[in-house]
C-alpha cells in the first residue's frame, strides 16, 4: 500500500521584489481544521499590504479577498500566517485570521478540486504577480473550473503545468509543504498525508551543492521504498537503485539538477 507520495519541485528564484515576494509560500493545507498556512522562507519581514488571495473549486471561480484585508499584516522571517476557513481563529493572535474577515473565498476547503493563489500585486491576469500557487484534486484529475488561474501560475513560473495537480483522495487529511531557499535553487516538497499509520519519514532534504539535491529518509515495517523521478510529471522513472543502503549515507537518494525543475515520488511498497 502506498503510504505517502512526495513530489519535489525545484525552480530558480527571481531577484528583487519578485524574489522577496516569493519567499512567501503555502506551507500546509489542513482539511480537518480547514486552515491554510502561509510561511515566510526569506530573511526579511514581508509586509502583505495590497496582497490578495484568489481561489477556485469545481463550482466557483475567481473568488477574491478584498484589496485592503491584509494591509496591517506582516510575516516575519521563519513565521507563518494562518487563514481559518471555519472562522474559528483564536482571539488576540495576529497570525491567525478568519476567512470571513478577508473577503470572498471558494468554500468549502476540501481535498477535491481546488486552486489557490496569493498575489502580491495586481492585475490578476499576470502570472508574474503571483507569489505562490497550489492546486489539488482527487486522483490528480484535471478540473477546468478549479484551474482558472493555473495558466497564469504556469506562465509566472510558480507551477510547472496547468494540467498537473497534487493528487489527493477523499480521505486525505492534509497537504504539507516545505521549502529550503538556497543561493541558487528553491526546492519545495509536497507530502500528501492519508489517515493511516505512515511508516515512511523524510528526515532531511536539501542541497549538497548547486548541482546536487538529496533526500534522506527512514522507514519501519516490512515494506521497501520505491523512488521514481520525472522532469515533467508525465513519465516517472524508477531510480530506487540510487538509494544508498550502507554507510556513510544510508537511506539517501541524490539527484543531479540538470534543469529548472525536478519531481520525484517516494512510496512504500
Amino acid at each position: 500500500m502506498t503510504i505517502r507520495t512526495l513530489i519535489i519541485f525545484l525552480s530558480l528564484p527571481a531577484s528583487g521584489l519578485l524574489g522577496a515576494a516569493r519567499d512567501i509560500q503555502f506551507k500546509s493545507i489542513n482539511f480537518v481544521t480547514s486552515v491554510v498556512e502561509m510561511h515566510n522562507y526569506g530573511a526579511t519581514s514581508q509586509n502583505l499590504a495590497g496582497w490578495r488571495f484568489c481561489t477556485h473549486d469545481e463550482n466557483q471561480i475567481r473568488r477574491y479577498s478584498s484589496t485592503t484585508a491584509l494591509n496591517a499584516v506582516s510575516i516575519a522571517p521563519g513565521e507563518s500566517l494562518f487563514i481559518h476557513y471555519l472562522n474559528d481563529a483564536p482571539g488576540g493572535e495576529t497570525a491567525h485570521l478568519n476567512r470571513s474577515a478577508l473577503g470572498n473565498f471558494a468554500t468549502p476547503l476540501d481535498s477535491d478540486a481546488y486552486g489557490i493563489q496569493i498575489y502580491f500585486r495586481t492585475p490578476f491576469g499576470a502570472g508574474a504577480n503571483i507569489a505562490d500557487h497550489l492546486q489539488w484534486s482527487i486522483d490528480g484529475i484535471d478540473d477546468l473550473s478549479a484551474d482558472e488561474r493555473s495558466d497564469e501560475a504556469e506562465a509566472g513560473g510558480v507551477w510547472v503545468k496547468q494540467s498537473e495537480w497534487i493528487s489527493t483522495t477523499a480521505d486525505t487529511t492534509m497537504i504539507q509543504l516545505d521549502a529550503d531557499v538556497g543561493a541558487l535553487n528553491q526546492p519545495s516538497h509536497y507530502t500528501v498525508i492519508e489517515p493511516v499509520a505512515a511508516t515512511l519519514e523524510i528526515t532531511n532534504i536539501g542541497l549538497l551543492d548547486p548541482d546536487t539535491f538529496f533526500v534522506a529518509f527512514a522507514y519501519s515495517g516490512s515494506g521497501t521504498v520505491k523512488v521514481t523521478e520525472s522532469k515533467d510529471l508525465d513519465t516517472f522513472t524508477d531510480v530506487s537503485a540510487r538509494t544508498a543502503v550502507s554507510t556513510p549515507t544510508p537511506n539517501r537518494v541524490e539527484f543531479t539538477i540538470t534543469g529548472s525543475s525536478l519531481f520525484f515520488r517516494m512510496e512504500e511498497e
